[in-house]
């Protein structure tokens, strides 16, 4: 995407060129994402309930 974006900007087609850009940060962030979920792990709903059960009330 920033490649693309890059590529616009070449071109002077900015408004092509900021979407991409954009397109990019989003993906940023759902890498983030994903990579923290494989880094630190996450509960799943089966996770949380197994863990519940087990618990003395």
């Amino acid at each position: 995407m920033r490649q693309l974006s890059e590529q616009m900007g070449n071109y002077n087609l900015q408004s092509a060129a900021a979407k991409y850009e954009d397109l990019a940060k989003s993906l940023d962030a759902e890498v983030s994402l994903i990579r923290g979920i494989i880094l630190n792990g996450f509960a799943t709903k089966r996770a949380i309930a197994d863990t519940e059960e087990e618990q003395p009330e």
